[in-house]
């Protein structure tokens, strides 16, 4: 089994060390403009990277954009490609979509129609997955 933490918070030499020493193999950082305060950079990555742990992206703007349907879909998905191609992500790697709420069973048709078009605007580069609760991940 994988253990692995999401932060907002960029991780150093140091942070990164204490959790490959204290059995995370991955770490949840958001892939969003480096505008944003909680975007991972480039030398972040490496930094993880280095010192052994895999990275799950996130791409996240607001904690329920899914509700937006299949357009925002397409936005996001569009947005998320440029922020992964700026930061040199590998083709093929998956970007993980943000439902960060607790989201009602009206909306999981709504979401559902959200990454199929986020994964469209990926245009087959990079692969769109969910990131959200139990609820979500069965449906």
């Amino acid at each position: 089994m994988y253990q692995g933490i999401d932060t907002v918070a960029r991780i150093s030499t140091s942070a990164a060390r204490i959790l490959r020493d204290n059995g995370i193999s991955f770490v949840g950082r958001y892939l969003v403009p480096t505008t944003m305060s909680k975007a991972i950079t480039a030398p972040e990555a490496a930094t993880i990277r280095d010192a052994g742990l895999a990275i799950l992206l996130c791409w996240e703007l607001e904690s329920n954009a899914i509700r937006q349907g299949p357009e925002r879909g397409t936005v996001d998905g569009q947005r998320a490609r440029k922020c992964a191609e700026d930061l040199g992500v590998p083709a093929g790697t998956c970007i993980y979509f943000a439902c960060d709420y607790n989201i009602p069973y009206g909306d999981l048709q709504t979401a559902e129609k959200y990454l199929k078009a986020a994964q469209t605007a990926l245009s087959g580069k990079y692969v769109a997955g969910m990131y959200g609760t139990q609820k979500l991940m069965a449906y």
